[in-house]
């Protein structure tokens, strides 16, 4: 180890070079080797919201005008939506400080650009953790809360950043409590997109199965047809029903033989009154489905 007053390495309990103790040296490099690095989300969280990382050109151009970057790599994401002509609130996450700030081109005079470094203990001290959110409208002497865009969830995953930032130790809790069900992992995600196929070839399948149903009940209903032609039996035209009784025009069973005679006319099968077809038409009416027409229509 090297010692902490002079910086020679040396070893034991005390510097060989200037007696400076060398235990504080020790835990301090203890403590550097066992310090817990902040915890991150896992890289299929990443993977899933790449779209929320993505920086909208106008702010871009925003941050580089009023000197809050230099280059867009210094940037990890951004919330809020720029309009030149009035009060803009946007948040600005860097790769080592948050920077928060209201723009408005038309009044620069009223424009305020708060910047906090890696673990602001200020900062930090402004976010609830019960309400899982930032307090700092005195801090920064106007609402973040105005920061807005469409997506809530792109709103979440920048708080999620700031804490990496100003308050590392929140980190986790407010993942697992706001994001942790808004995405899924890589083989997940394969699984999803298997169901995903497998229920459009099934739906696909369903679709061509129905197609072939209808051809097959259509070609099925022109052979019965044909068949009903060949045989010279009568149907209905509209349900295709060999249920059918008939009756001549203007036949009335007052004008009948009385007895069961005139009831075998007025109800005769349609084979044996068309056979009688003369000077009057018969009307034929289908027993299944109540349509009439006349005998030798089609």
């Amino acid at each position: 180890m090297f010692c902490s007053n002079c910086g020679k390495e040396a070893s034991g309990n005390f510097c060989s070079y200037c007696g400076t103790s060398l235990e504080n040296g020790y835990e301090n490099e203890m403590s550097k080797k066992t310090k817990v690095l902040s915890w991150d989300a896992p890289i299929e969280f990443y993977e899933t919201h790449s779209r929320a990382y993505t920086i909208n050109p106008k702010i871009l151009e925003v941050a580089k005008r009023y000197k809050i970057i230099d280059q867009k790599s210094e940037l990890t994401i951004c919330y809020g939506t720029y309009y030149s002509n009035i009060d803009s609130i946007i948040i600005f996450v860097k790769t080592d400080e948050v920077v928060i700030a209201k723009i408005n081109d038309a009044k620069p005079q009223n424009n305020i650009i708060k910047r906090f470094s890696k673990n602001s203990d200020v900062f930090a001290k402004t976010y609830n953790s019960k309400k899982l959110q930032f307090e700092s409208d005195e801090l920064l002497g106007f609402k973040i809360s105005k920061a807005n865009e469409i997506s809530l969830n792109k709103k979440h995953i920048t708080y999620f950043e700031m804490l990496k930032i100003v308050l590392p130790d929140e980190t986790e809790n407010y993942f697992s409590k706001t994001l942790k069900s808004t995405f899924k992992t890589q083989a997940e995600i394969e699984q999803k997109e298997k169901e995903k196929a497998a229920r459009k070839q099934a739906s696909k399948e369903l679709i061509q199965r129905k197609v072939e149903i209808q051809r097959e009940e259509k070609e099925d209903k022109k052979r019965r047809l044909e068949q009903l032609e060949r045989d010279g039996i009568a149907y209905c035209p509209k349900c295709h029903s060999t249920s059918l009784t008939a009756h001549k025009k203007g036949f009335g069973v007052g004008k009948a033989v009385v007895g069961a005679a005139a009831a075998s006319v007025v109800f005769a099968p349609i084979g044996l009154v068309a056979g009688n077809i003369g000077a009057k038409k018969v009307r034929v009416t289908c027993l299944k489905c109540g349509h009439q027409f006349w005998a030798g229509q089609k």
